[in-house]
């Protein structure tokens, strides 16, 4: 059998599965309380947030957890008002995880640009060149690629 839904779920590595193991087993206390269990589930918790960090070069604090792809999209978009984001561009073919956020943004008053796309589903880049306000100069590069 060829499994072809990887963008649903994938099969856990046996590395990641021997981490999650250990975790539900040993670290499952609140990591936000004051006991012993929460304090070993904080640790770890820390501990990961700093691994990751690391590795994409980022600081910890900037690492958030999420329980799954639509609680991030709806959480990043969420913060782009509180941050001084005047605008927010996204294509019309997006998971509903993005798109409603970005309509609750526009309802808000947020500036908002859904790109059209062609048949083959690629953005309209002119599109996106006449509706992006060029405050510092950004540049798009080579359309072409």
């Amino acid at each position: 059998m060829i499994y072809f839904d990887n963008a649903a779920t994938t099969r856990m590595s046996d590395v990641a599965l021997e981490a999650l193991n250990f975790a539900s087993k040993e670290c499952y206390g609140n990591p936000s309380s004051i006991y012993k269990y929460g304090k070993k589930s904080r640790n770890l918790l820390e501990e990961s947030r700093e691994i990751i960090a690391k590795c994409i070069g980022a600081k910890s604090e900037e690492i958030y957890f999420t329980s799954c792809g639509t609680e991030s999209d709806n959480w990043a978009i969420s913060q782009a008002r509180s941050h001084g984001c005047e605008q927010v561009i996204t294509s019309k073919i997006e998971h509903h995880a993005v798109l409603n956020p970005v309509e609750a943004l526009q309802e808000s008053g947020t500036k908002t640009f859904f790109l059209p796309v062609d048949d083959g589903c690629i953005v309209d880049i002119e599109f996106l060149k006449k509706g992006v306000r060029n405050k510092k100069n950004i540049s798009f590069g080579d359309v072409s690629e």
